[in-house]
């Protein structure tokens, strides 16, 4: 029996222009890889970079070679790794599993096995053309899938997708066409009190390139 989900209509959107969440999933527990590993993999994916540790064991990736104007100048994009923390996948509610339209057979399972993850995220992305950001941010998840050769899988929390970490590994196509693929998802509701049907896509919250 299908279940049935309803939208909560109270619920904001969030704003456009937000950055990019991806969580990657573990089993067991990971240490990050040293700032000389991780600039040496960054600067292959997507150029010059300077990488520093956190005061709580976080890494921070400067991309030297991707600008954001400001009015009072210039600012290189960031992004941030995470250490390793606990993950209950009983969190993600019924209705977010089934939008997991790429990993519909595995999802229950790896959302039970992975109890560790690890957040990964950009800033000043959003000061970017939809086209550079969206190319980067793709660079930066082939950048974490070589960084992490034990992750499962990787959740984009915006979106809701889930893909298991081999996908992403052996991803075959170029350019913003991932960006669509990975952190967009299409989702289906039923219009209340008709039997009409409504598609509308939902991502992680910036501006998909055309």
């Amino acid at each position: 029996m299908n279940q049935v989900f309803q939208q909560d209509l109270n619920t904001k959107e969030l704003q456009p222009g937000g950055p990019l969440l991806i969580n990657l999933l573990f089993k067991e527990p990971v240490e990050l890889p040293d700032t000389q590993r991780v600039a040496d993999v960054c600067r292959k994916h997507f150029g010059n970079v300077e990488c520093r540790e956190g005061d709580d064991k976080s890494v921070f990736i400067t991309a030297l070679d991707h600008m954001v104007e400001f009015e009072d100048g210039k600012a290189p994009v960031q992004f941030l790794m995470t250490s390793c923390m606990d993950f209950d996948g009983k969190t993600v509610d019924d209705f977010t599993r089934s939008q997991m339209w790429d990993c519909q057979e595995s999802r229950d399972r790896i959302l039970e096995e992975c109890r560790y993850s690890m957040l990964a995220t950009d800033f000043l992305a959003r000061g970017l053309s939809s086209l550079e950001r969206a190319n980067l941010e793709m660079d930066y998840l082939e950048a974490l899938a070589e960084l992490f050769p034990s992750c499962e899988a990787f959740f984009f929390s915006g979106s809701g997708k889930l893909f298991e970490a081999e996908e992403i590994r052996g991803n075959q196509i170029e350019g913003p066409d991932r960006f669509i693929r990975y952190a967009v998802n299409v989702r289906f509701f039923t219009i209340q009190g008709s039997d009409d049907m409504l598609g509308r896509y939902t991502r992680d919250e910036h501006a998909v390139p055309a």
